[in-house]
């Protein structure tokens, strides 16, 4: 989908399928920063490359006696209320920022996250526009510890065909460590929705060595088990490309 601009997320910059884990360039550059963010969610979100092909023993649902009820699959898994669909978001939701690292990540009492695993990840959002762009916001700013972004790659990650196969591709040692780049979140924007399935792009500016550049981040969300999950029926369902700018996103950063 293209933006007022003519700009498609999708294809703008050099970074079509972030599976691809590019190796970083060694220069200090704009180019090197460019790949730096296109890597930069991967390196985040590897599992130790293991074929955890059970999402039981890392989902909360597994044990939670708020998991939606077989009757009413649009029922979140923490009790978060809301319509499913209250209409176009054109207005950025009210949010508490909080950081991860050096990345800030938006909270809410109503669209989420409403739960904090002992391991350290957040999760459940409210099943709405508002809740998708939150858990996509969210999956920016994961834990930068080993074994937690292991546990929520492992529970984000939806059941479907491609689920065993996109945590290997994200797993394995990162080819690089991204400390100093600098990601910060500036707009979103809701490129499709309905009550299974939400298409997010967010806005975002990475700084480093005295360099910054525009990105967005498109994720492919599935409506499952009481939570907004990445879309694992989709072979890649997250997206990095580099924009011009973020004309056309909704503003929303701390």
């Amino acid at each position: 989908m293209a933006d007022e601009q003519g700009n498609n997320p999708d294809e703008n910059g050099p970074s079509a399928s972030p599976f691809a884990r590019p190796a970083f360039l060694v220069s200090a550059g704009l180019v090197a920063l460019i790949v730096v963010l296109g890597a930069i969610l991967v390196t985040r979100i590897a599992s130790s490359r293991s074929d955890a092909t059970s999402p039981a023993a890392a989902s909360p649902a597994a044990t939670s006696s708020s998991a939606p009820s077989a009757s009413d699959p649009s029922a979140s898994i923490c009790g978060l209320r809301g319509p499913s669909d209250p209409g176009p978001l054109t207005v950025a939701p009210a949010a508490a920022w909080q950081y991860e690292g050096a990345t800030a990540y938006p909270t809410s009492p109503e669209f989420g996250p409403g739960k904090t695993v002992d391991a350290g990840y957040r999760f459940c959002f409210q099943h709405s526009q508002a809740g998708a762009v939150f858990a996509a916001a969210n999956a920016i700013a994961v834990p930068e510890d080993d074994a937690a972004r292991q546990s929520w790659a492992e529970y984000f990650v939806s059941s479907g065909p491609n689920r065993s196969g996109l945590l290997m591709d994200l797993g394995g040692e990162p080819s690089s460590d991204p400390t100093g780049i600098r990601v910060q979140i500036v707009g979103f924007k809701v490129l499709s929705y309905t009550d299974s399935a939400a298409r997010i792009d967010i806005g975002v500016e990475a700084s480093g060595s005295a360099q910054s550049v525009m990105g967005s981040y498109v994720y492919e969300l599935t409506w499952q088990d009481g939570d907004w999950k990445l879309n694992s029926d989709a072979p890649t369902p997250f997206n990095f490309s580099t924009v011009q700018s973020t004309a056309g996103y909704v503003p929303w950063s701390p």
